[in-house]
């Protein structure tokens, strides 16, 4: 039986926060049409009741997480433009 591989992100940005971790995760797809495409997922870790040790993820985010969350946002942003840009001179080059 073959074995479904499980797809990760292609790049990860970790940026802290307040005591938080706000954690982007970008994911690559192919579009219908067959070009590549890029998703981005978000969250946050943080201590669990002062505990040093665990950690829990959650989607929610404090006021003060919004601007570190917009940061996170711009930072995600510039490296999908790049990596498009890559994967655009890569295909151009295979013609």
């Amino acid at each position: 039986m073959e074995k479904e591989t499980k797809q990760r992100p292609v790049h990860k940005i970790k940026l802290p926060v307040g005591g938080s971790i706000l954690w982007v995760a970008i994911w690559k797809h192919q579009n219908s049409d067959g070009r590549s495409g890029f998703s981005v997922s978000f969250s946050r870790s943080y201590r669990e009741n002062g505990n040093e040790k665990k950690y829990v993820a959650t989607q929610f985010y404090h006021r003060d997480h919004l601007l570190g969350l917009a940061r996170a946002m711009e930072v995600a942003h510039a490296w999908i433009v790049t990596n498009d840009r890559k994967e655009a001179a890569n295909a151009q080059e295979a013609k």
